[in-house]
């Protein structure tokens, strides 16, 4: 569905994205971690034709993908980081004004505005102004709008950073249906545990170059199943990953501090992934 040769962007000076290459297929999720200034969102960006490369080529669906391309461009969503919600109009307003961005025939437009209150669970505000909502219903409607247009291709930057816990688990869930229906999403999050859960596929990345692109097991996997934690006698805390329960037991026998042993998260492989480049 997404393909990316050899993009190259760099901003004075310094390399944003550096002989970058990725491929994302058809109806898979696939989440993006890195540092911050990792590149993440110029991804997106380059992906979406809002950015220009400096050099290489974007594929959608093997066609060639600009900023001009027009008919690309209707396939695609894109939910950012910034709330990008007009705070003067409704809920239901806004979903109008999205539906005529993309030249919605007005039956279909309406059809589909009542299809997404409905699972988004805005139909009861729909003529609530934006200003007046919580941070979690602002979200839902920022992706309510990102695919009022049935798009292919769903983009997801930082797309519940702060909002409740239980907000972002109801977006997982229309996440999670709108993959099950066919939809391939990127997504770019600072909350490991999305990723874990969403992903079928995790990207690491970072100083503007792709690192591993596998599913969320098979990165813990590579790092251990199993995690020996302790704080040592400076009080910091370290961790060492083994293949088997076992293994981590025979380590922590031989610590004089107290441990813990629990399975190893994707967390703990953006954290060596970031602190030490393990992988």
């Amino acid at each position: 569905m997404i393909r990316l040769e050899k993009i190259n962007k760099s901003y004075g000076g310094k390399f944003k994205l550096e002989d970058f290459d990725l491929q994302i297929d058809r109806g898979k999720f696939v989440s993006l971690l890195g540092p911050n200034g990792a590149g993440k969102t110029t991804i997106i960006r380059t992906i979406m034709g809002l950015l220009t490369p400096d050099s290489g080529r974007v594929y959608i669906e093997g066609e060639q993908y600009t900023k001009d391309s027009t008919e690309i461009k209707s396939k695609l969503g894109l939910v950012s980081q910034h709330l990008n919600l007009d705070k003067e109009l409704t809920i239901y307003q806004n979903m109008v004004f999205a539906g005529r961005l993309y030249k919605l025939d007005k039956a279909y437009m309406k059809e589909r505005i009542e299809y997404l209150f409905e699972k988004f669970g805005l139909q009861d505000h729909r003529k609530k102004k934006v200003g007046q909502l919580s941070g979690g219903m602002k979200r839902k409607l920022m992706i309510a709008k990102a695919i009022i247009h049935e798009p292919k291709v769903l983009f997801l930057d930082e797309p519940t950073v702060g909002i409740d816990l239980v907000s972002r688990k109801e977006i997982w869930t229309e996440l999670i249906r709108l993959k099950k229906e066919g939809t391939t999403i990127l997504l770019t999050t600072h909350y490991i545990d999305e990723a874990e859960n969403l992903s079928d596929e995790v990207i690491l990345i970072d100083n503007a170059k792709l690192y591993s692109q596998s599913k969320p097991s098979q990165l813990i996997d590579n790092l251990g199943k199993v995690t020996l934690q302790w704080r040592n006698s400076d009080y910091e805390e370290k961790y060492s990953y083994h293949r088997d329960l076992e293994s981590a037991r025979e380590e922590g026998q031989n610590l004089q501090d107290n441990f813990t042993i629990r399975n190893t998260t994707l967390e703990d492989v953006f954290y060596n992934f970031t602190k030490k480049k393990v992988i």
